[in-house]
C-alpha cells in the first residue's frame, strides 16, 4: 500500500511540476501572431519532449515553415535545444519538460 501512495505522491508532483512549466510557457502563446498554433506547439512538447521538426509538422498538421518557425521561436526563449549540431534533420529537446518527467525527485 505503500508503494501505490508513493507513487502517487510521484504523480501529483510531477503534474503540478508540467502544470508550473506549462503555465509560464503561456506568455509565448500570448505574445505570438499565431497563438493558437504556438498553444498545439507547446502542448506537442509535453507530449514529446524531445522531437523533430518533421513530427512537428506531421503530428499538427501544418506546414514545414510553420512548424520551423515555431520551433525557432522556442529555441530562441530557451524552452528548446537543438542536441544534434547538425543543419538539416535536426533533434530538439525540451529539457525542462524531460527532466520534470523523468526525474524521481
Amino acid at each position: 500500500m505503500r508503494g501505490v501512495s508513493a507513487q502517487a505522491q510521484d504523480s501529483i508532483f510531477r503534474i503540478t511540476r508540467l502544470q508550473g512549466i506549462r503555465t509560464r510557457y503561456e506568455e509565448l502563446v500570448r505574445a505570438d501572431k499565431n497563438p493558437q498554433r504556438m498553444s498545439a506547439v507547446i502542448d506537442f512538447l509535453f507530449s514529446r519532449p524531445i522531437l523533430t521538426l518533421r513530427q512537428v509538422e506531421s503530428a499538427l498538421d501544418i506546414p514545414y515553415m510553420a512548424a520551423k518557425r515555431h520551433v525557432d521561436k522556442l529555441v530562441a526563449a530557451g524552452i528548446l535545444k537543438e542536441t544534434t549540431g547538425f543543419s538539416r534533420n535536426r533533434v530538439f529537446m525540451a529539457h525542462e519538460v524531460f527532466q520534470a518527467l523523468e526525474n524521481n525527485e
